[in-house]
């Protein structure tokens, strides 16, 4: 592929900084761009396949000569929304076109050659921006504060970090390249940009961190339990006392996170009897720093894994010793989740739920899941512990409604369950057998029919979905006032929702624009710039499946910009709650 023609044109030898001196194009180089763009434009309107308009409105006053599925570009409309790919609904001299994707343009080119502001960037190119490109553009002067930038005459974007921040005064020198997307009102940045202070601050640390490291070496341990309260060291950890449920034998590694005096806290041998000592392996106070510790038994902390951040160079037994819940992945602290998907029963699919082994902290971060074997629970019977027995938290089953899954689990004990509940995060365990299992995890949901059966469903751990989709709206009237519609997803939370969409002309004489959107972003009235789809007269319709997002009892709004005979049909596909916020 040529370079790009703005490259070739450049103003100077190196983009954006004059001191360069003005640059020479080659013949060479124009030659061969002009070359590739003949190619395209001879394949693309050679035959019936395809044509290239200016402008949108020209595009759409050319009905005769394209029949259905034909394709063609908009590509220099002033617009920068309206220029894409088209595709023709509808014979040669009917129908109409519809915005189908972007141009394939793989990154604009856009100059700054000192015409704004150090604050105020103008900014040139050649291609109108849009949202679906990559922008490089070059810096012309430094800023001294916050920055915008405004292309090819455009609204002003204020220019962010990838981290969502104002830049930073001098974050911006003379010559620097920016690589970045628009985003709403924003100039998205690729990376991060920090302050000259910023960065030298961060090489510190990063030399620091270096030093540190050549003095530790990481550790990777494991115990048999951990104490995450204070222990007697001269009396409690001898063979026959109990921790965390298990019994401790002679020789056991137990650590120690929780100790009144945190510089007591670390990996301790069980002895016959009399006052423990620290394992050999932590003699040292420089052997804690970065240690991973495993532990492999326990009714509450089994499985968990832990992580000393205590810095280098303290001394043993005076300075703190810290232990933090964590994981090697960097995902199992606060909020992790793995496993613990669910399935129709095969044997009894209308009333039994499968859920696979589970790995994951309770929803108050204080204790940890590690159920290793499935579970089988029962909708048509209260709960009991155990697989293959009851699962409902209160009541009889009901039609039409959504079961909520918890994973339950008594702490004294350390017996693990589910319950099934209405509620997302109040499951009724009030029942006798269920006291003592006080922690608890939502895990996802299923719906029941008119006869109080599971609807069948598929679950990858992420997304839920039905085997049939569920009709949520049948040929309603969908005016353009917005309204909202409920879908077939839980109450509790928002969703994300895949949703089967149809809009059309009941009498085949009106045209119309649909629009769905999040109820958390407020009502409107149906019209063009509200849209996701068209729909045009006879037998036209706008057919689609969309993801959209929910507010936190499942409904989204939908309307149409024709106020007369607008029809929609909803078809609920699936949904995904973020599990891992859901405590």
């Amino acid at each position: 592929m040529p370079l790009p023609f703005a490259q070739i044109m450049r103003d100077f030898v190196t983009d954006g900084v004059p001191s360069s001196g003005n640059n020479k194009p080659k013949k060479s180089e124009l030659r061969s761009w002009g070359q590739w763009v003949e190619s395209l434009i001879s394949a693309f309107t050679s035959g019936s396949d395809g044509n290239v308009f200016l402008t949108r409105a020209s595009l759409f006053g050319t009905l005769t000569g394209f029949v259905d599925f034909d394709m063609a570009w908009v590509v220099q409309d002033p617009t920068a929304a309206y220029n894409g790919i088209y595709q023709k609904n509808g014979g040669s001299g009917t129908g109409f076109w519809v915005r189908v994707a972007d141009l394939p343009y793989s990154f604009i080119a856009a100059s700054d050659v000192g015409a704004g502001t150090a604050n105020a960037i103008q900014a040139s190119s050649t291609i109108p921006i849009s949202s679906s490109a990559l922008v490089i553009m070059n810096v012309f002067r430094a800023n001294t504060g916050p920055v915008t930038v405004s292309f090819n005459g455009g609204a002003p974007l204020t220019i962010k970090s990838n981290a969502g921040n104002d830049i930073p005064s001098g974050g911006l020198v003379p010559g620097l390249l920016l690589l970045g997307t628009v985003s709403g009102s924003a100039f998205r940045l690729a990376s991060d940009i920090n302050s000259a202070a910023s960065q030298a601050a961060a090489e510190a640390a990063a030399a620091a961190a270096s030093a540190s490291a050549s003095l530790a070496q990481q550790r990777f341990v494991r115990t048999r339990v951990v104490a995450t309260s204070n222990v007697n060291i001269a009396n409690g950890l001898e063979a026959g006392d109990a921790i965390d449920g298990v019994t401790l034998a002679a020789g056991d590694l137990v650590l120690l996170t929780g100790q009144t005096a945190p510089s007591q806290n670390g990996i301790y041998v069980a002895v016959v009897s009399g006052a423990a000592s620290r394992s050999p392996q932590f003699s040292a106070f420089n052997d804690h720093p970065g240690t991973y510790v495993t532990v492999l038994e326990g009714a509450v902390n089994s499985g968990s894994r832990w992580q000393s951040f205590t810095p280098m160079g303290g001394t043993l037994g005076a300075a703190a010793i810290t232990f933090a819940l964590t994981s090697l992945s960097g995902q199992d602290g606060e909020g992790f989740l793995r496993g613990g998907g669910y399935a129709n029963n095969a044997t009894d699919a209308n009333n039994d739920i499968d859920f696979a082994p589970l790995y994951c902290r309770d929803r108050d971060n204080t204790i940890t899941f590690s159920r290793a074997t499935s579970l089988t629970k029962q909708l048509d019977a209260l709960w009991v512990a155990g697989t293959n027995a009851g699962g409902l938290d209160a009541g009889t089953k009901a039609i039409n409604t959504w079961y909520n899954f918890h994973a339950i689990k008594n702490p004294t004990t350390g017996v693990e369950d589910v319950v099934f509940s209405t509620s997302m995060t109040n499951p009724d365990m009030t029942r006798p057998n269920a006291a003592g299992f006080t922690k608890r995890r939502w895990l996802g949901a299923a719906l029941t029919d008119g006869s109080g059966n599971f609807i069948p469903f598929t679950n990858d751990n992420e997304w839920f979905r039905f085997k049939t989709d569920v009709v949520s709206a049948s040929t309603v009237a969908n005016g353009n006032v917005a309204t909202l519609r409920q879908l077939a997803i839980p109450s509790g939370a928002k969703a994300e929702a895949e949703v089967y969409v149809q809009a059309f002309s009941s009498g085949g004489t009106n045209t119309g624009f649909l629009s769905v959107r999040d109820p958390d972003r407020g009502a409107f009235t149906a019209s063009a710039t509200t849209a996701i789809g068209f729909y045009g007269t006879g037998t036209a319709q706008f057919i689609q499946s969309i993801r959209i997002s929910t507010d936190n009892v499942g409904r989204v709004y939908t309307g149409d910009s024709n106020n007369v005979d607008g029809r929609l049909n909803l078809r609920t596909i699936g949904w995904r709650i973020d599990r891992t916020q859901m405590r």
